[in-house]
Parts: C-alpha cells; structure tokens; sequence
C-alpha cells in the first residue's frame, strides 16, 4: 500500500524480531506507520511498493549491515530519490557517530537510549523530508 505524502510512515530494518516489535510500539504510539523488514530483501518492496522514504538499519545484519545498506541506497538511487536513512545500533556512540558520516546516514540512533528520543531524532529528520 502506497503511503499518502504526508503521512508519517518509515522502514525499520533489524534482525532481531524483538527489536522489531518493541520500534513498532514505540513508533506506532507517537502515530507513525511502520513497516518492518529483517533483511535487505525485504526491504526492497517496501520502499517500491509502499513508498517508504524513511529507514532505519540496524548496523549489525546478517548479509550487507545496515551502514552497507544505508551506502547503497544513497549511492545506486535505486528507488528513485533516496530514503533518509537512520542508522540504529547498540555501538557506542562515536562508533556510530562516524559510521553514520562514512555511509551518508542522515542520522543515528542508540538503542541504548532512551525510547523518547528514538522518536524525537526521527520527528526531527522527518521535518527535513
């Protein structure tokens, strides 16, 4: 299903099916539309089909990570004008400070933060789209 343009609606990619369940929470109850996919393949569709313009990769997949990802989708185009990506990891900080700069991630997320400011960094990336 196609995303209306302004509805708040992003990709969550991650591996891990808790992880998954605990962003959809989080995210749903500040009224974001959230797809979920636990590797690249699956993601693909969603950014065709549902036209996702957000994402946020997990940095340790299995397959391409989530910085690999975030540096092909910035790189090939491949579904027209590139998703923002947010990379999303339980790295440390500076660790994921600069993996987000060396794939063009338009931001970064700890997992080991806080819940309110998972949303507050991507309510803040949303109003740049």
């Amino acid at each position: 299903m196609t995303m209306p343009e302004n509805k708040k609606a992003l990709a969550i990619l991650d591996d891990d099916p808790m992880f998954l369940k605990l962003a959809r929470a989080v995210f749903e109850k500040e009224g974001w539309e959230v797809r979920e996919a636990s590797g690249w393949a699956e993601l693909l569709p969603l950014l065709y089909r549902d036209k996702i313009r957000l994402v946020l990769c997990d940095v340790n997949m299995p397959g391409p990570s989530g910085d690999q990802v975030c540096k092909i989708l910035k790189d090939t185009n491949l579904s027209g004008t590139p998703p923002w990506v947010v990379l999303i990891s339980a790295e440390p900080p500076e660790v994921l400070e600069k993996l987000a700069q060396q794939c063009q991630a338009d931001g970064w997320i700890s997992k080991m933060t806080p819940h309110h400011n998972w949303v507050k960094t991507v309510n803040q990336i949303w109003q740049k789209i």
